[in-house]
Parts: structure tokens; sequence; C-alpha cells
């Protein structure tokens, strides 16, 4: 018999089953900040060289303040990040680990517990953050000021801000962990 009053009922999410001990949240930080770093030095680098020597030929938009004339054009900090990226994501293919997750003993491993390779541990996990970043860069390219504007900005930021808090949840996994089926867990340091 049908009851209109009784709470709705839906099928309960069973946990999977991991392959290995999840990473603590202050591993995946330590390693996150490792990542970052080697991103920054790898990155921002080359792009304020070049841009202090007069090689940044791409478009900007108008900017205001010193800081901001000296920093490079959002093109050029992009092809830039290529090179860090090769190396992380290459790693990362081929043994489920960046150089922060060697440093501080993760790695990425599919539901199955498998390495997590270049489909799961790049494409899904760095693709959809990286295409976020390139919104942002070809607005401002092309010089849209009403779409490049704080609005889309604060916008990239609140989803960059919501993956990164959702390792406060229970099973520690950001959203791009979830996107890509995978899990980081604890691993020998290399």
């Amino acid at each position: 018999m049908y009851n209109p009053y009784a709470p709705p009922a839906a099928p309960i999410a069973v946990p999977v089953p991991v392959a290995g001990e999840p990473a603590t949240r202050s591993r995946r930080l330590a390693g996150a900040i490792v990542d970052g770093l080697f991103d920054l030095a790898f990155q921002m680098a080359p792009a304020m060289v070049l841009r202090g020597i007069g090689l940044d030929v791409f478009p900007r938009a108008p900017v205001h303040g010193a800081f901001a004339k000296a920093m490079p054009s959002g093109v050029l900090m992009q092809l830039c990040f290529l090179l860090p990226a090769a190396v992380q994501w290459t790693l990362i293919a081929r043994t489920g680990q960046s150089l922060g997750k060697k440093a501080v003993g993760t790695r990425i491993v599919t539901n199955d517990g498998r390495t997590a390779g270049f489909v799961h541990g790049v494409l899904y996990r760095a693709g959809p953050k990286y295409l976020l970043s390139l919104i942002s860069t070809v607005l401002g390219a092309i010089h849209a000021p009403e779409l490049h504007s704080a609005a889309v900005g604060g916008v990239i930021g609140a989803l960059f801000l919501a993956d990164w808090l959702f390792i406060l949840r229970g099973d520690v996994r950001c959203i791009h962990d979830h996107i890509a089926g995978t899990h980081v867990v604890r691993a020998p340091r290399c």
C-alpha cells in the first residue's frame, strides 16, 4: 500500500573499496604545495623573463598599476605552463605520481586500484581545470571586457575553491577525483 506521507526512498550509496590506504588531507596538501612550487618556478619565471626582455608579443587587455603592467600576458603564461605540465602529466600517466606526490608518498589510483594512467590521471583530473583557465585566457586575449571581468574570474575561482574544499568530506576526495573516478592513496616514497 502506498503511503503519501512516507519519506522518499533512495538506494544507499555503497562506498567503493579502494586498493590502498587513502592519503591524508595533510599529505594531499603538502603534495599540492610541492607541485604548485614546481609549476610556479617553471611557468612564471620563464614568462616573467620573456616579458622583461620584450618577447611577450601576445595581446593583453588594458591594465592598471605597475605590478599588473609587469605581468606577462595570459597566453604567454599558458604557453610557459606547457613545460611543467608535460613533466607532471608524463609522470602521472606512467606512475600515478606527480613530483609532489612522489615527495610526500602518495599516488593516484582508479576505483579498482589500478594506476590512474593518462585518461583518468591527466585528462579527467586536470583537463576540466585547465579548460577553465583557458576560458579566462582566451577572453582576456580577445579583449572582451564585458565577458572577461571580475565576474568570470570570480566564478572560475569559486569553482576551483569548491574543488579544493571537497577534500574536507569524509572520503578525502576532491571534485576532480569524482570526475576521474580516482582516489589518492599512500604509496612508498621513491
